[in-house]
């Protein structure tokens, strides 16, 4: 019987989310991201412009969202995470033991519920009282949060008249050392997780009662926020939607004073907008701005809606740089763009709003500002960066050295651990490529494989001189496509990486080369790794000499004997291993990589067909579908 061994050979690259705030001390400002089922804790290392890791953990189930919310009772900030089970998870910091600590921990599951289509929508009161999830379609769950307001405050009513107890939380103790941002009274005694169902305990701002669900009209739900309300009003969020006419809307609900019931804000009942938009930003004055493909439109209930054109693309993700007075917004959109919104307020309502283009960077998933003109862009289609925002555009010198050092950042030039290549040609040639303005300096790029659109083993990696076993992947998509080859060891490495567009397919041929008399000498340094890649309107032949060394001396190859003006549909080594297949839509070829020359070619027409629509290359044996109806058998002999 056969065992298989299966390990994770790289960590999840691919950021999910990210927030900011004061999370590990008061008075800071910490970076935590979400990749696949783990959260890193960064903070910006003071007078090194760089990232530091303060730590990595694994949690139990893939993450679904990220958000942070800081309560009025607390010194630092919490952390909310659900994940893709309809779980969720309350984490702090826990200063003493320098590690998470598991607050409230539940569930939102519904046995009876459908799952929305689109991604699980998490939003935060902005005073830390309640989020709220919105996972199956047309239910609200609101996890209200423990607050030390005044017992006769609205909130304090509202978690009365509900009648449920609290979710306890799972972690240390309430000891009062265990958490010393947490400002609580212990109980007295003892711990704050007492033993027992009548053993009081102490309330805190990160203990949920149990979870509420609420009903609410819209089915197909785009995003959901909640609104700015004083600490003497009672929460309400805002929900963008799109009803059966396939019309976008706006409608707004508050949490009533009686059990916490859904009560729909009358004024905000029909609010129509652009059919593109997509994405709400709460402001203050009971009004949100809604950022859509081609415009942005600041929208209250009580004065007619204020837009500004902007560039065409999807908006993605946006975070404040001055989160107290709202005046200015970052914002980017799926076309790699990274732009700023200023509003100007007067007497608490938007009166204008402008629209700055900064820079370009890849897709961003999740923005999170850090202070001091730094913001991080996380991304699942590119590598993540850490920026600096310049109040005027960069001169052309300092553009283009911010992008030779964005391309050679993981190549080891820089003193870091080299895992990045150039791409094709010089650093100087695509330093001049970089935009004509530009506001956005970067200061530190990490690395992201995903997604891994396709993948190939390269050379046999059986230990020997010379034999590389590593992987090469087609990874990133929209504005930042790339080929990246891997070496997989205890972990994987990247080697080298190679901008490319277009890519449609990809194959390894490693190769002999030399008279075929020389076969019993070969040795390792007469093989050639040929990488095939097919792109939309010709074949690119990729390749280097095998050798001991970890460097990699790629380049790109005009052999003879192949079709390189066309799109490559299956490329493979014959069964001697001195002959290379290649099967274009036109014909298919028998090319000798000894002498680099066509020994034998079959096309369609041979047998009064057009076109191959499809192929398979399996040592000798050579499959191809020909007009979409018949399929040709070849076989390579001597």
């Amino acid at each position: 019987m056969q065992y298989q061994y299966v390990v994770s050979a790289h960590k999840p690259s691919s950021v999910l989310a990210s927030v900011s705030g004061a999370f590990t001390m008061p008075q800071t400002t910490d970076l935590i991201v979400a990749k696949g089922n783990r959260l890193e804790v960064h903070t910006l290392a003071a007078g090194t412009d760089k990232l530091q890791l303060v730590g990595s953990w694994a949690l139990n189930g893939r993450i679904a969202s990220l958000d942070f919310m800081h309560p009025a009772d607390r010194l630092t900030g919490l952390v909310l995470v659900t994940s893709d089970k309809f779980q969720f998870a309350v984490l702090s910091w826990d200063a003493t033991e320098q590690r998470l600590a598991t607050e409230s921990t539940g569930e939102f599951g519904e046995a009876t519920g459908r799952p929305t289509t689109e991604a699980k929508l998490v939003a935060v009161d902005p005073l830390g009282r309640v989020a709220a999830v919105y996972a199956y379609q047309g239910i609200v769950h609101l996890l209200p949060m423990v607050s030390a307001q005044e017992p006769q405050s609205p909130w304090r009513t509202l978690l009365r008249a509900t009648g449920s107890k609290r979710q306890r939380g799972i972690g240390s103790t309430g000891d009062g050392a265990a958490w010393p941002y947490a400002a609580y009274e212990p109980v007295a005694g003892g711990s704050a997780r007492a033993k027992g169902k009548a053993a009081a305990y102490a309330e805190r701002s990160s203990d949920i009662y149990a979870i509420l669900t609420r009903y609410i009209h819209e089915l197909k739900v785009l995003d959901l926020q909640f609104m700015h309300a004083g600490a003497d009003e009672l929460p309400a969020f805002a929900v963008l939607y799109e009803d059966a006419n396939m019309q976008r809307q706006v409608r707004v609900y508050r949490l009533g004073e009686s059990r916490g019931e859904l009560q729909p804000v009358a004024a905000w009942a029909s609010l129509s907008l652009e059919a593109t938009a997509a994405r709400l930003v709460p402001l203050p004055g009971n009004s949100v701005l809604v950022a859509g493909d081609e415009a942005l439109a600041v929208v209250s209930a009580e004065r007619p809606a204020l837009a500004m054109s902007k560039r065409a693309a999807a908006p993605t993700a946006w975070a404040w740089i001055d989160a107290d007075a709202h005046t200015r917004l970052l914002l980017a959109d799926d076309a790699g763009g990274l732009s700023l919104v200023v509003l100007q307020h007067t007497e608490g309502a938007v009166q204008d709003l402008f629209v700055e283009h900064l820079g370009s960077t890849a897709v961003a998933t999740s923005l999170a500002y850090l202070g001091g003109g730094c913001v991080y862009v996380g991304s699942h289609c590119g590598d993540q960066m850490l920026a600096r925002l310049h109040t005027q555009p960069l001169a052309p010198d300092a553009r283009a050295a911010m992008n030779r050092r964005a391309l050679h950042a993981l190549d080891g030039s820089d003193g870091s651990d080299g895992v990045l290549a150039c791409p094709l040609g010089d650093a100087d040639s695509h330093a001049r490529q970089a935009p004509p303005s530009s506001f956005v300096e970067l200061l530190e790029l990490h690395e992201n494989l995903a997604p891994l659109v396709d993948l190939s083993v390269v050379g046999s990696g059986d230990g020997r001189r010379g034999s590389y076993g590593g992987v090469v992947s087609c990874s990133g998509m929209r504005t930042t496509p790339s080929l990246r080859a891997v070496r997989n060891g205890i972990g994987l490495e990247q080697l080298a990486g190679v901008d490319v567009a277009g890519l449609l397919g990809l194959w390894s041929l490693t190769v002999a080369q030399g008279a075929p008399s020389d076969s019993a000498a070969m040795d390792v340094d007469s093989r050639l790794v040929l990488l095939v890649l097919s792109l939309i309107d010709r074949t690119l032949l990729l390749g280097w000499a095998e050798s001991g060394t970890a460097q990699l001396d790629v380049g790109e190859l005009a052999l003879a004997g192949w079709r390189l003006d066309e799109p490559t549909l299956a490329a493979g080594l014959a069964g001697d291993g001195r002959h290379v297949v290649q099967v274009t839509s036109r014909a298919v070829v028998l090319i000798d990589s000894g002498a680099w020359a066509v020994r034998a070619a079959w096309t369609p027409a041979d047998v009064g067909l057009a076109a191959i629509s499809a192929a398979a290359v399996a040592g000798s044996q050579v499959a191809v579908a020909v007009d979409g109806c018949t399929v040709a058998y070849l076989e390579v002999r001597e």
